[in-house]
């Protein structure tokens, strides 16, 4: 009885602790900007009178007339902000158009406009440019920006003459995908925030390729999707849900799936009624199968609930983890592109495709795949499909949806018991892995160690000044450096470079 309270009071100390975290992070973004911070100068009452001199829009955002040079003008306002979804700064990042206005060692950023000759130019501004539920601003605004592609990112004016960034460089990583820009996991999936002043932007979007159009389908299907008609990161839906803000793609990945699966199987599949059979079919409810007979052709692809994608961030806790602790780790959003051994990951749409065409061929080989096929398309909780995890083009590793228990055993004459439990444990139950195609067997692999203790992970370059501006710091080299390089070399070596020097020296052959 007693242990049983100590544990529940455990559990419930570990709630409180990653409630007080999440309540942290959260925190950071209330009251970013208020009506309190617009100036009511004899200007701004001659030009609105007794009308506020404020707009608010649908984000909460605080807008402020101003009158300068007698144009008016509307413009962001942001009290000292770090913005808390950015750790540190992955390349040059000129998409950025958050609201952080404190350089990387939160000092205040000054106004563009109080800096002569500042480079901003209208298109720097925030991200109400591209938005048409927000109003235009200029560059009356104190936020972090890259006008001129620094590749250290974003930066401000702390003082007329020294220009800071805003944050400092990520660490140089291997084995990691560098498509992504990578968030802090503290806000992970992010569908609870406003993100659009970074998914909705252009600048952003340009970073991927092969992005996809997700148009407004001309059919109904049958399951509840939400119609885009932007080329935009998307951040809601039941793919942000699990896996973070993704956008749809129409790569070289997605069209070899096509090229394999076929279309219709993308159609069938996208549909919850529908589910994969033993011999590789795929068999709709007979309530929907009017709709895809009566010719659901190209929307399949264009439907938000039906797009090929890849994910728009990763976070950077992730990113940077050397191991895995099973215990305390419950959710994954890096982007490691190679298994625990350094074997590269499959894109997820060619690990979907293989395993449906070889159940349908049902060659000998094709044992190990009615396996996977069971586990990943049989699956009671159809969580491979449902998450659209098989229409997913990354070649990263992936945690599937935690489990505490494993589903019940269906006799198979391809595979055990034994094999479907061992295997069922490592995807659902282990940590974040992919699948990697050795020879002709394709095989699923944890991509991290178990590690009882989590170690420190340090995410960034430190910075230097240097002049009226600031560089990734260089290694100090004491007074020790030449000593350390001296005792690299053994008593051995010196004397064959001695024995070398003496015969190239004095041997007539070769006359210096």
């Amino acid at each position: 009885m007693n242990m049983n309270i100590q544990i529940s009071n455990l559990i419930y100390l570990f709630v409180l602790i990653g409630a007080s975290f999440a309540n942290s992070f959260r925190e950071k973004f209330l009251n970013i900007s208020t009506p309190e911070d617009c100036e009511t100068s004899s200007e701004s009452r001659e030009v609105f009178g007794l009308r506020y001199n404020y707009y608010r829009d649908a984000t909460g955002s605080v807008f402020c007339f101003r009158k300068r040079e007698n144009v008016s003008r509307m413009s962001s306002m942001s009290r000292h902000f770090e913005d808390p979804r950015l750790m540190c700064s992955n390349g040059p990042m000129t998409w950025y158009r958050g609201r952080r206005n404190v350089d990387f060692e939160n000092r205040p950023c000054l106004f563009w406009s109080s800096v002569y000759n500042s480079t901003f130019d209208i298109s720097d501004g925030s991200s109400s440019t591209y938005s048409m539920r927000r109003i235009l601003s200029d560059e009356y605004e104190n936020f972090c920006r890259n006008p001129n592609k620094d590749w250290l990112g974003p930066w401000c004016h702390v003082t007329r003459e020294l220009r800071s960034p805003c944050f400092q460089p990520c660490r140089s990583l291997t084995g990691t995908s560098n498509e992504f820009p990578c968030l802090n996991k503290e806000g992970f999936p992010y569908t609870e925030y406003d993100m659009s002043d970074i998914v909705d932007l252009p600048q952003l979007i340009q970073e991927f390729v092969n992005v996809h159009l997700v148009y407004e389908s001309r059919f109904v299907l049958p399951t509840k999707t939400k119609r885009y008609s932007t080329k935009s990161c998307i951040n809601s839906g039941i793919i942000a849900e699990h896996f973070g803000s993704w956008v749809a793609v129409l790569d070289a990945e997605a069209r070899e799936f096509l090229k394999h699966a076929g279309r219709e199987v993308v159609r069938k599949l996208c549909i919850r009624e529908a589910t994969v059979t033993k011999n590789g079919t795929v068999e709709v409810a007979s309530s929907t199968n009017d709709i895809i007979r009566d010719g659901i052709s190209e929307d399949e692809l264009t439907a938000a609930g039906c797009s090929f994608w890849r994910r728009c961030f990763s976070a950077c806790q992730d990113d940077y983890a050397t191991c895995w602790n099973a215990n305390k780790s419950l959710s994954y959003f890096g982007s490691k592109t190679t298994t625990v051994d350094n074997k590269e990951c499959m894109p997820w749409t060619q690990v979907a495709s293989d395993i449906l065409a070889m159940i349908k061929s049902n060659v000998s080989s094709s044992r190990k795949y009615h396996l996977y096929n069971s586990i990943l398309f049989e699956d009671p909780e159809n969580f491979f499909v449902d998450s659209r995890l098989f229409l997913n083009t990354e070649k990263s590793c992936m945690l599937l949806k935690r489990r505490n228990r494993i589903p019940e055993y269906k006799q198979n004459e391809y595979f055990t018991k034994k094999e479907w439990e061992s295997e069922t444990s490592l995807m659902f139950q282990q940590g974040p892995g992919c699948f990697f195609k050795e020879n002709t067997t394709l095989s699923f692999k944890l991509c991290y160690s178990n590690c009882t203790t989590v170690p420190k992970i340090i995410l960034t370059k430190p910075l230097c000044r240097e002049k009226n501006g600031y560089s990734v710091c260089r290694p100090i080299r004491d007074e020790n450096w030449l000593k350390r390089g001296r005792k690299l070399l053994s008593a051995s070596t010196r004397e064959d470079l001695l024995f070398l020097f003496v015969f190239l020296v004095f041997n007539p052959i070769y006359n210096f």
